[in-house]
């Protein structure tokens, strides 16, 4: 009965080590299709729907600061928030694909990683090119990744100007994907 005990007891303590290590799994399988250029495996640990909403307004907000639209007159400031919805779902587009979130998680900035000269119609939405070399082994060692509630996890990478950008990940079963990011301010 007593081997019976802790056979039990080893078991529930393997289950939850599994349980609780599966978000670090899921960053190690991202960043081995990443080396692997494995498109398709790195796309299963990603909802493009649900990070494209998280970035949309980050970069429309970033849009209209750029613009300075709230010192439009008035009468035109809706016509410029239309404008820049249109170029920020856009921008969001062309934004969220492996590459570019490999990017972001290697250190490396929005501006830096998308062509937006790309968002024009007459141009190739082409996502970037991959680089040859990965993130300095420096800004990987900086990443921190946390559990921020039962079912989210949190990873905060330093980008090359020193903020962070953050990426959540969502658990879904026993499966985790990255949901949303955080551009650094």
């Amino acid at each position: 009965m007593k081997a019976l005990t802790s056979l039990i007891a080893g078991a529930v303590l393997a289950g939850a080590s599994l349980f609780f290590a599966s978000p670090y799994w899921a960053l190690r399988q991202i960043n081995q299709a990443y080396q692997r250029n494995d498109a398709a495996g790195m796309a299963e640990y990603i909802d493009f729907a649900q990070v494209k909403a998280s970035l949309q307004p980050q970069i429309q907000q970033r849009l209209q600061d750029a613009a300075g639209l709230e010192h439009l007159p008035e009468p035109l400031q809706p016509w410029g928030g239309r404008l820049s919805a249109a170029l920020s779902a856009r921008a969001a587009d062309a934004a969220v694909n492996e590459q570019t979130l490999m990017l972001l998680m290697q250190g490396k900035e929005l501006k830096d990683t998308v062509d937006f000269d790309a968002l024009l119609p007459a141009q190739d939405l082409a996502p970037p090119s991959r680089p040859a070399s990965a993130a300095p082994a420096a800004n990987q060692a900086r990443v921190k990744a946390h559990y921020s509630g039962w079912n989210r996890f949190e990873i905060a990478v330093p980008a090359d100007s020193g903020k962070l950008t953050r990426f959540e990940m969502a658990r879904t079963g026993l499966h985790w994907k990255i949901v949303a990011v955080q551009l650094p301010d």
